[in-house]
């Protein structure tokens, strides 16, 4: 009999501690950006911008991959960049919305979440990371200054 009752509490408190990991990982899983930047342009321009980069360089690959929000409250677009370079494969994870929904500012405000070095294991989320500094660097240089000003 006692051996079915720790057997019963030990699943029981796997379970419990399972839940509570569950939830703080989902709340945690919102990271604030690394760095903003302020586009010049609307979202619909950036969109279009975006895939235009993207096609004419073979080496980036851009994929939204979620979408928040509503018509009212206006939307919120993630994506994902993977950029090939000849010695390392970089992965990047950003948002982009509009920056005042209040007045008619047609401005985009674009967010780096996430940026990692594939090859090299380094980067991460947040401003301390190893090597992110670097990782912005190749970001605004492939990304950020190709498009239209």
């Amino acid at each position: 009999m006692n051996r079915y009752l720790i057997i019963a509490f030990g699943v029981g408190l796997i379970l419990c501690i399972g839940t509570c990991v569950y939830f703080v990982a989902g709340v945690s899983s919102t990271f604030p950006p690394i760095k903003t930047y302020d586009y010049k342009r609307n979202i619909d321009e950036f969109k279009s911008d975006m895939n235009k980069l993207a096609v004419s360089n073979k080496n980036i690959l851009y994929r939204i991959t979620d979408i928040t929000g509503d018509s009212n409250t206006g939307y919120k677009y993630y994506f994902d960049i993977f950029i090939k370079e000849p010695k390392r494969n970089l992965q990047y994870h950003a948002f982009y919305d509009k920056t005042d929904y209040w007045f008619k500012d047609n401005k985009t405000e674009i967010g780096l979440v996430f940026a990692y070095d594939q090859t090299h294991s380094v980067g991460g989320y947040g401003v301390n990371a190893t090597g992110i500094a670097n990782l912005i660097k190749v970001f605004e240089k492939e990304i950020i200054y190709k498009l239209p000003k």
